[in-house]
């Protein structure tokens, strides 16, 4: 199976990880949707409805990562990871239970998305910063090692 003389069966076991370390993540990208409602009370009420949603999502440890994006053409308003999650159906169903995406204000985008089983650990944080022009942006698969 995997020759890899790094690779850690039990903590890829642990973390839900497959003989690779792979895991099933889901992508979410949040989108202004079809409620474009100007009641400010309304606008407000939802948004604290998500950010409680998030918290608890996140205590739950179904959420690992969740942030804004900048202002851009697409209406694209933020992000979220999912975790624990069977299917994109499940994924659905749970985004439904934040008043924004419930209201119709915002719309998700969801993608299934293959990545190392450890994405929740601390263990081995990075950072990568693109700085460019923010309307066209390429990035694929990018590898590094300490080798």
């Amino acid at each position: 199976m995997n020759t890899n003389p790094n690779y850690d069966r039990k903590l890829a076991g642990k973390l839900g990880g497959d003989d690779y370390g792979m895991k099933q993540y889901f992508w979410v990208i949040l989108k202004t949707g079809s409620n474009t409602t100007t009641v400010r009370e309304f606008i407000e009420e939802c948004f604290r409805g998500h950010m409680d949603n998030i918290n608890r999502l996140a205590e739950e440890g179904t959420l690992i990562v969740a942030g804004p994006l900048g202002k851009n053409e697409n209406n694209y308003r933020g992000i979220f990871i999912l975790d624990k999650i069977n299917s994109i159906d499940d994924a659905k169903e749970l985004l439904q239970t934040d008043p924004a995406l419930a209201t119709g204000q915002w719309v998700s985008l969801d993608v299934p998305l293959s990545s190392f089983a450890g994405l929740t650990t601390r263990g081995h944080l990075a950072q990568m910063i693109i700085s460019g022009d923010p309307n066209t942006v390429y990035v694929d698969n990018i590898y590094s090692t300490e080798q």
